[in-house]
């Protein structure tokens, strides 16, 4: 059934696409809010709101809304990002109705009480703290801030345990009134329900701010290419090489860099999966991924090794990358690439999870609303010339940018990566 996209007449943006076979409805509520709009002294405010949404409206305390969702077998869960904050949930199709209206009452009418905040607050310095245990994790936030320095965008999406202590309440309140309450919502919905049902609902909240696809910035991002090298204490070197990619124009550029990826990196048969691990057993996690912004965005291959493997892994990855550009890509690495793209559409159709935030994906782009057999042909009329096409915009070797985050790394063998990568 076709996917519908329409502006409420109280500013909500509704995209609904009914799935008639469904027995499950997903809804998900989408926020313009992220880390990147927070002040140096609100660090970790939207995460902490997000939090606090669970915590009970006046008419709903949290057991209620916790049991609400798990009395009928569904759930409820949200998530915050540098530019969005999501609230969502998948339940029976019958509880759509139901459902819908716990989602916007928990955005329009929580409640910050001080006990509650004070409570959450130890949850979320416990949550920062696991967070800076994870040597992935913790990798991940040092390199935006070492390609995208002194930029908001760069700010942890959690804040630090110390920036955490210091908002308050009303802090938070007033962050959830102009950002949840009153400002700008996305809302996504894919299942089996009623259109009308959910459009008429939502249409009766009050009026928001009017939602924009892109969001101007005043401090735009500036690339720092280079080499970058952070010392931590975990044991093994996380190595990330990663080019500056601005944010796709078109749908065929953008499966064009999706296919790339996944012949780069993104399957367990790609390039660096095999070279790196299968062939020379340097590391055991290796694999390749985009991060897309307002106004940036860039490609990275990600690998971790043992401290004594890190120039033949660095040199290894060189080689991948050049060969890449040296002699392109065959026939059969392109059909494997698109069909491996293709079925992960195929699979991810069961899921209306799924299917609800591909619905965001599609509007965060600003691309024509389509369905999944008409992306599925979409990904399979790529051509070759389509991949060399955007390969350079892809892999911009005057800009690169090497980030290594672990034990600290010699003189000398750091004289030899960057030689061998300047050559």
């Amino acid at each position: 059934m076709s996917i519908k996209k329409q502006i409420l007449k109280n500013n909500t943006v509704l995209i609904t696409e009914p799935i008639a076979t469904s027995k499950t409805v997903a809804i998900g509520f989408w926020f313009s809010v992220g880390s990147r709009y927070e002040a140096e002294n609100q660090s970790g405010i939207t995460h902490f709101v997000e939090h606090m949404i669970f915590k009970g409206t006046p008419t709903r305390t949290a057991y209620e809304i916790a049991c609400s969702f798990d009395r009928i077998g569904g759930y409820v869960n949200a998530f915050t990002e540098r530019e969005l904050v999501c609230l969502h949930c998948v339940v029976p199709s019958q509880y759509a109705e139901f459902a819908l209206e716990i989602l916007t009452d928990m955005s329009q009418n929580a409640l910050f009480l001080e006990k509650d905040v004070n409570k959450e607050r130890s949850v979320i310095e416990s949550e920062i703290i696991s967070a800076e245990d994870d040597p992935e994790e913790a990798c991940l936030d040092t390199v935006i801030d070492c390609i995208f320095p002194k930029n908001p965008i760069s700010k942890n999406i959690c804040g630090t345990t110390e920036s955490v202590k210091n908002l308050t309440a009303a802090d938070l309140k007033n962050w959830y009134t102009k950002y949840f309450a009153e400002g700008e919502l996305l809302i996504t919905v894919a299942g089996n329900f009623s259109e009308d049902l959910i459009s008429s609902k939502i249409q009766g909240n009050p009026t928001r701010k009017e939602a924009k696809v892109f969001h101007q910035f005043e401090k735009v991002p500036v690339w720092e290419k280079g080499f970058h090298y952070a010392i931590s204490d975990f044991q093994q070197e996380q190595i990330l090489l990663l080019f500056p990619v601005k944010t796709p124009a078109t749908k065929k550029e953008y499966f064009s860099f999706a296919i790339l990826n996944a012949l780069i990196g993104d399957t367990m048969s790609s390039r660096l999966f095999q070279s790196l691990r299968e062939n020379c057993g340097f590391c055991y996690n290796v694999y390749s991924f985009f991060n897309f912004y307002a106004d940036c965005g860039f490609w990275g291959a990600y690998s971790s090794c043992n401290k004594k493997d890190i120039l033949d892994l660095t040199k290894a990855l060189k080689n991948e990358i050049k060969l890449l550009l040296e002699k392109g890509i065959s026939e059969e690495e392109l059909q494997a690439a698109k069909e491996h793209l293709c079925g992960e559409e195929i699979i991810t159709s069961e899921d209306v999870e799924n299917r609800m935030k591909r619905l965001y994906r599609l509007y965060s782009f600003d691309f024509e609303m389509e369905t999944i057999e008409e992306t599925v042909n979409q990904i399979r009329s790529i051509t070759k010339s389509d991949i060399l096409a955007v390969l350079p915009k892809l892999l911009d070797l005057e800009n690169k940018a090497l980030v290594f985050y672990g034990p600290k790394i010699n003189k000398l063998t750091k004289k030899e990566i960057e030689n061998e990568f300047n050559k």
